[in-house]
């Protein structure tokens, strides 16, 4: 299945996939929604009673909203809130990714309270003119932020329904950073290989993106893969020469850089630090 609708009819389908009410376990599936909303796991329950729910207001049914759509589904009112106002998403954003309150977001605008941040982040009201500038350059202030944290939800909240409902739910497969070659880069690493001065600088922050890529990407082959789509990835990593493979030779450089912390480590040790 995919969620579909607004906050209250997803709840509903959420709650239908879980044990029934009372079961030991069914708790366990209020985790990933409480955390991201930023609630108590008592809370979840009552939101996904069959008698009586009470809904989310205010913040917490805007993250609901994100939560929802993170995993995979059609939310049509956070499609409109985005069309109808689009900063007013992104200022959704901000609120949603902890980067500023909704108090500090009154503030920073000069409003007196913040019933209007939350309505604007809804989707319901637009930004008074003379203050959009002020929006502007708050989104942009914390853009880099906000990018950051919605990459990093995106792939824990797929990670979670994935786990937990285990094939029940249509999620797309959790993205991992993009991994494109900087050619300059790749450039660089050439001619250090031949002597050649380069910017060790823009390597080291080139190749850390390029590592943490790669760690969720083979997180991903280690919990997933069979033995047989392992083998397939070693027959599409054999190197030309045929005597070793990418696999090995990658592994080998990252022990030898482990190994040298290690060895700091211990030095620093043996010298009282």
């Amino acid at each position: 299945m995919k969620f579909r609708g607004n906050v209250p009819e997803l709840l509903r389908q959420y709650a239908a996939l879980l044990p029934p009410e009372g079961e030991k376990h069914r708790s366990d599936f209020y985790e990933p929604l409480a955390q991201f909303c930023g609630v108590t796991a008592v809370t979840i329950g009552r939101w996904l009673r069959r008698e009586k729910p009470e809904l989310p207001l205010g913040l917490p049914l805007i993250k609901a909203e994100f939560f929802f759509e993170y995993a995979g589904g059609e939310v049509p009112h956070r499609s409109h809130a985005r069309e109808f106002y689009p900063l007013g998403h992104k200022l959704a954003e901000l609120l949603v990714f902890g980067c500023v309150t909704a108090k500090e977001a009154t503030k920073d605008l000069g409003y007196k309270d913040d019933y209007a941040i939350l309505n604007m982040a809804h989707g319901k009201s637009r930004c008074i003119a003379n203050r959009e500038k002020d929006l502007k350059a708050l989104i942009e202030l914390h853009e880099k932020e906000v990018a950051e944290r919605k990459a990093a939800a995106k792939r824990e909240i797929a990670d979670a329904i994935i786990k937990l409902f285990r094939g029940k739910v249509a999620v797309a497969e959790p993205s991992a950073p993009a991994l494109a070659i900087n050619p300059q880069a790749a450039r660089e690493a050439v001619e250090a290989k031949n002597g050649v001065p380069f910017d060790k600088e823009a390597l080291k922050r080139t190749l850390a993106h390029q590592i943490f890529a790669m760690q969720h990407l083979l997180s991903q082959a280690v919990d997933r893969f069979s033995a047989k789509d392992r083998s397939d990835l070693r027959d599409l990593t054999a190197l030309k020469d045929g005597r070793t493979n990418a696999i090995f030779e990658v592994s080998s450089d990252l022990n030898q850089l482990c190994g040298e912390d290690a060895r700091n480590h211990l030095r620093l040790r043996a010298a009282g630090h």
